[in-house]
């Protein structure tokens, strides 16, 4: 990043933690009783471990994470709705009377008339047009689906293409979004409720739990806030607004990369939860049997076994709001070595792995549900966290490697990767492209590449028709190759 974009982004850092800090000392939300962890190296080179409030957080980060949506789950009264409407006033350059006005709440009557849009009648009847007047939930930019999982499956349905593309159409009518925060809450122990589809909770970046109750501290603090039955709790006058947001997103989706420890944990845990030997394609997802019955007399099953932690893996949307999430929050916290080419630390992905999971991951109940976990998911999800860190940590060195292998400076035969046995991830998925190097079409291609300093979207399908039709290079080894070039044209990171 040049030096404007530097000093941009920190004045804009200041702005965010202001408000992140009016919460509390506003009394407008109080939760002593959980915390996001992270450890960073910072750019003093001083190992810092930094905590902060989840729920806030996720709607201040939200800000700089492009059409995000977060989901909020707790029991009832525990301040979720408000202070979804409380900072986010104070984020963006829309009042709080319109982001409540807008909002949307779950009820058996819901449909896509009374969500999104519906005819002008008055046009209809007088026959002068089919005019479609837009709700106010579409056109706000903040939008909160309150208690969305009593929306009934067909409002459910309505709401998905807001998540899914940032797009609303009603009777051959489309209303683009051009940018949006999106939170929702869920109280999941209510009668009355629905259940949301795996499709429908993948396209919420974040789940959050939240506590019903707050600590005793908070409840002293509380006890002497002003009656807000009474008093409104005031807005300060600065306020930033939504086409900052825009383009500080911008700035940061385009400068800040994963560091290269970072990329490799965040892929070894991707697939490290989603790959089963026994899987069709090696994946989880494409076996008809259960996770026990299928466990059974594997090589790879083992109590620590990441595979056995998990009925279910996660999706490539869910890898992309990682490395999203993560870089919002490591611009926030400002954890970067060196902020001129910021990179995201392996200690922030590690911090928010348990809460891009929480709702996208279906735990093994054979460990879930006893000792130490006891049915508590953010502890499960956050063990797997860090056990996926240990399990990268031992094969760590052959995987950075990698990069000299490809380019030809260590014999492939005398990699460190060949003395890996039992480990799922690194035997499936990034020992093939080892394997392939020794190919005299991967060598010659992969050398053409680096070689070449003007690669054309157009050199990459010529790249992609030659690999295909031309080479018996198996598949993972065109993939890495057309992305190598297709990442030197553009600028993007690979290994």
């Amino acid at each position: 990043m040049n030096p404007d974009q530097v000093k941009l982004l920190d004045e804009y850092r200041k702005e965010l933690r202001d408000v992140y800090s009016q919460i509390p000392v506003e009394k407008i939300y109080l939760n002593s009783r959980s915390e996001m962890p992270f450890n960073f190296m910072d750019p003093d080179k001083k190992l810092r471990s930094v905590s902060l409030d989840p729920m806030t957080s996720s709607v201040i980060i939200s800000a700089i994470v492009p059409k995000s949506a977060v989901l909020f789950k707790g029991g009832h009264g525990g301040g979720k709705t408000t202070m979804i409407e409380e900072v986010s006033s104070r984020l963006f350059d829309v009042s709080r009377d319109e982001i409540v006005a807008a909002m949307i709440r779950g009820n058996d009557d819901q449909n896509v008339n009374t969500l999104l849009a519906s005819y002008d009648m008055g046009k209809l009847i007088t026959g002068k047009g089919e005019d479609v007047k837009w709700r106010k939930f579409v056109t706000c930019p903040v939008k909160i689906a309150d208690e969305i999982n009593r929306f009934p499956p067909t409002a459910q349905n309505a709401l998905f293409e807001i998540f899914n593309k940032g797009r609303v159409e009603f009777a051959n009518e489309v209303y683009d979004i051009k940018q949006f925060e999106l939170f929702a809450t869920m109280n999941p122990n209510d009668p009355g409720t629905y259940p949301m589809s795996r499709p429908f909770l993948d396209r919420f970046g974040l789940c959050i739990p939240v506590p019903q109750m707050p600590s005793a501290e908070d409840l002293m603090s509380l006890s002497s806030r002003k009656d807000d039955k009474i008093y409104k709790h005031e807005i300060p006058e600065k306020r930033l607004t939504l086409d900052k947001s825009m383009e500080m997103e911008k700035i940061i989706a385009d400068n800040v990369k994963l560091s290269p420890d970072a990329l490799l944990y965040s892929i070894y845990l991707g697939q490290s939860l989603s790959s089963c030997i026994r899987g069709d394609f090696g994946d989880k997802s494409h076996s008809e049997l259960g996770l026990e019955e299928r466990c059974q007399g594997c090589e790879f099953s083992t109590p620590e076994s990441l595979c056995r932690k998990s009925q279910d893996g996660f999706s490539g949307r869910a890898f992309l709001d990682m490395q999203r999430w993560a870089k919002g929050y490591s611009f926030f916290l400002n954890a970067f070595e060196d902020s001129s080419n910021p990179e995201v630390q392996l200690g922030i992905l590690e911090g928010i792995v348990p809460y891009v999971l929480y709702h996208r991951l279906t735990p093994n109940n054979s460990f879930f549900t006893k000792d130490p976990y006891h049915g508590r998911q953010l502890t499960y999800l956050k063990d797997i966290a860090s056990k996926a860190r240990q399990a990268y940590l031992m094969v760590k060195g052959p995987l950075l490697e990698i990069p000299d292998i490809l380019a030809g400076r260590i014999d492939p035969k005398k990699a460190q990767i060949n003395s890996v046995k039992k480990d799922l991830v690194v035997l499936t998925h990034f020992k093939p492209i080892v394997d392939a190097v020794a190919m005299p079409d991967f060598r010659a291609t992969y050398d053409a590449i680096e070689g070449n300093d003007h690669i054309t979207k157009e050199d990459v399908v010529s790249l992609n028709n030659t690999l295909t039709f031309n080479t018996e290079l198996p598949p993972r080894a065109r993939a890495f190759l057309r992305e190598k070039a297709y990442n030197k044209s553009k600028g993007g990171q690979s290994l």
